[in-house]
């Protein structure tokens, strides 16, 4: 199996959730080499049309690229149907506009005489050290 020792059990956890949500009800009854390119362009339309966001329909379609580029090297199939088929973008549709300086004081100035010092540090840390979702 190409997964247990090329993933994460975390990234192998996620790409389960989306194969199982997004890409078993919809392709997952067709033989590989019925999986077309104009599949493919279809499974992207109907993501949207079902509201799924370009994140999720980009990480399906990534996740069905990776299942196929498994299946041309094991000589299941002779090419990649989902190559071809482009992708949502990755950009953001949001941009970020992180608070300025002097409103990070008005806010650490607030929290010191609402909240105490932890709070105050706490917003001060992440203000200027960045936020890291991650």
């Amino acid at each position: 199996m190409h997964t247990v020792p090329n993933l994460t059990a975390r990234t192998r956890e996620t790409y389960a959730i989306v194969f199982d949500k997004h890409l078993l009800p919809r392709v997952g009854g067709l033989a590989l080499r019925d999986v077309t390119p104009a599949v493919v362009a279809g499974l992207s339309a109907d993501l949207r049309a079902a509201g799924v966001g370009p994140a999720a329909t980009r990480k399906a379609l990534s996740v069905l690229q990776g299942i196929f580029s498994c299946a041309v090297q094991w000589g299941h199939v002779q090419s990649n149907p989902v190559v071809g088929v482009r992708k949502p973008s990755a950009k953001r549709k949001r941009v970020v506009s992180p608070p300025s300086p002097a409103v990070v004081e008005r806010m650490r100035a607030g929290l010191l005489r609402t909240h105490g010092r932890r709070d105050a540090a706490l917003v001060t840390v992440l203000a200027y050290a960045g936020l890291r979702p991650q």
